[in-house]
C-alpha cells in the first residue's frame, strides 16, 4: 500500500467518523442524554434549559468539532415540544439553553399546557418552575410533559 492510499483511507475515516459522533453510542440510545431539562414559561413560550451527558466518543467530537456535533441529538430529543430553536450550547458544560415557541394557549386568564408531549428517551429530572409558575413542578424519569397553568 502507498502513502496516498493509507492517506486517503484515514481521511475517508476521519471524515465518517465526524460525520456521526452523535450516534456512536450503543444501538437504540443517543449518544446524548438528557440528564436534566428546566421548562421556564414566558408568556406562550417556554425558556429551556437542558443539562445532558455523553458518550465517551461524542464528547471527544465535540470538544474537537464543537457544539454542531450534539446539536441535532438535542434538538431531536426536545423537538417534541415544536416550534424549538437552539440559543445556545456550552459543551465543556453540558448544558443548552432553547426556546420553544407558542407552547400554552391563554384560557380564563391563564396560559395552559396541554399538548401531552412524549419524549423520544425518557428524561432524568424534569423541571418547570418560574416566575409566572405557582409552585415548581419536579418530575424524575420522566417519559413527558405534565399539563400545567401558570400566569401571563
Amino acid at each position: 500500500m502507498t502513502g496516498r492510499y493509507r492517506l486517503a483511507i484515514i481521511a475517508v475515516a476521519v471524515i465518517l467518523l465526524a460525520a456521526t459522533p452523535a450516534t456512536a453510542a450503543a444501538p437504540g440510545e443517543p449518544g446524548v442524554h438528557i440528564t436534566k431539562m428546566s421548562i421556564e414559561p414566558d408568556g406562550p413560550d417556554f425558556n429551556v434549559t437542558v443539562s445532558y451527558s455523553s458518550s465517551f466518543m461524542t464528547r471527544i467530537f465535540s470538544l474537537l468539532f464543537g457544539a454542531r456535533v450534539v446539536e441535532p441529538a438535542i434538538v431531536e430529543q426536545v423537538s417534541v415540544l415544536g416550534n424549538v430553536s437552539l440559543v445556545s450550547i456550552d459543551t465543556s458544560a453540558q448544558t443548552a439553553k432553547l426556546v420553544a415557541r407558542d407552547q400554552g394557549h391563554l384560557s380564563g386568564g391563564m396560559f395552559v399546557y396541554d399538548k401531552n408531549s412524549k419524549f423520544l428517551v425518557p428524561v432524568d429530572t424534569l423541571e418547570i418552575k418560574g416566575r409566572t409558575v405557582d409552585r415548581p413542578i419536579t418530575q424524575n424519569n420522566t417519559i413527558g410533559i405534565p399539563t400545567f397553568f401558570y400566569r401571563p
